[in-house]
């Protein structure tokens, strides 16, 4: 007869190989940083060119503070990395390994202000993998769960994408008479479309190939040769390669569990609904009460103002959000003649609220994690050396 007894789950480790937090690593952060709050700067003074008199005025003071709109900002800067938080939650869980809600959730607010300071996720997917590994999972497991949540995530976002960028590309001829700016901004959008579509290919290839690693493996060590760097021998490369045969099928046992992946891709496609619906709250706080917009035209010009970001690597897409965002509503907006005397003013402001909920807040609670997450890892190692530096000496 089968042992049917459940096998204990694993202790979700706090022990790690070795920290990410580097002097260097922490000098390019902060660079990073202070790029970004410049950039910020630049966004507010000429892209937005925001009057904080008129902003003021349209937040509604000595008026009614609409209190519904209001919560909804506040809330969607916590909603976001909660959120996030449950989607690595459940790979974790489904490893057998035990973790924490708010250990996952200061972790999102980490990834939070590194999305915000460096650009095309440079960061943010190594520290991504580094904090997987450094709680116990082997490399090849965590190397498994970013691909997943890759290929996952990718998969959502095209899917709420594509039927936005199908009403939007049904207004060509308004972009064409806009000028070129605005056709310029369209073609990011396919452009950022095509990424998306491609990026769940290289995941897929990257988790299910076996001779994806191995050629491109080759193909990096014969440049290095090449350029007289250090660089690993064939045979070398080759035991490489024979552990991503380990790696592809546990990629495999990943994807199998189809009610886990299921719940990562609802969950996934809510958090990209909330986010492009909270540019429509954004602006429905500034407008005059009495005035109603359409949900659903700002919806789809927020979907594509992100996807159209993709290719440009710039810290948090500040600048080049705006930017097409702005002229995403201009083109497509399909805004009321009540308002359209002051759009320019309530489209400027109403992004840079969206930015201030959905990316600063979150941006500098992640500031505070992140140190606080350092700390924890430092400490983790220096009683992990002492505990290898006890077990190296000999006894007496």
């Amino acid at each position: 007869m089968a042992n049917t007894k459940k096998t204990p789950k694993k202790e979700f480790s706090e022990v790690a190989q070795q920290p990410f937090f580097t002097k260097k690593r922490i000098i390019i952060l902060c660079v990073g940083l202070l790029v970004s709050c410049a950039f910020f700067a630049l966004t507010v003074k000429v892209v937005l060119s925001i009057d904080f008199s008129s902003l003021w005025k349209q937040l509604g003071v000595g008026t009614d503070l609409r209190p519904f709109f209001l919560f909804l900002l506040v809330f969607y800067a916590f909603l976001r990395p909660l959120l996030n938080s449950i989607t690595l939650l459940i790979r974790i869980r489904q490893l057998g390994y035990r973790s924490t809600f708010l250990q996952n959730l200061l972790y999102d607010f980490t990834m939070c202000f590194l999305a915000f300071v460096t650009p095309a996720n440079l960061v943010s997917d190594p520290y991504a993998l580094f904090w997987v590994k450094s709680h116990g999972i082997s490399n090849s497991k965590s190397f498994c769960i970013i691909c997943s949540q890759g290929i996952l995530c990718q998969t959502a976002q095209v899917l709420i994408t594509l039927p936005s960028f199908i009403i939007i590309s049904l207004q060509y001829n308004n972009f064409l008479s806009s000028g070129p700016e605005a056709i310029s901004v369209y073609w990011l959008m396919v452009i950022g479309l095509s990424i998306d579509i491609l990026s769940i290919g290289f995941f897929c290839i990257a988790s299910f190939s076996k001779n994806f690693s191995y050629v491109l493996s080759l193909t990096f060590n014969k440049i290095k040769k090449i350029l007289h760097m250090k660089y690993h021998t064939k045979e070398q490369v080759k035991e490489q390669y024979l552990k991503q045969r380990k790696v592809t099928r546990e990629s495999i046992e990943l994807f199998k569990n189809w009610k886990a992946s299921s719940l990562i891709v609802v969950v996934q496609l809510i958090i990209e609904f909330v986010g492009y619906a909270f540019a429509y709250f954004c602006i429905q706080w500034l407008v005059p009460e009495g005035i109603n917009l359409s949900f659903w035209d700002i919806f789809n010009c927020a979907n594509i103002a992100v996807t159209a970001n993709k290719m440009l690597p710039i810290p948090g897409g500040q600048i080049s959000y705006e930017w097409t965002l702005k002229w995403l509503l201009l083109v497509s907006g399909n805004w009321p003649s009540s308002i359209e005397s002051d759009l320019d003013n309530y489209i400027n402001n109403s992004i840079l609220v969206n930015r201030f909920f959905g990316t600063y807040i979150p941006s500098a609670i992640g500031i505070g994690t992140f140190i606080g997450l350092t700390v924890i890892q430092f400490k983790t190692f220096g009683k992990s050396n002492k505990k290898e530096e006890q077990t190296l000496l000999p006894e007496q």
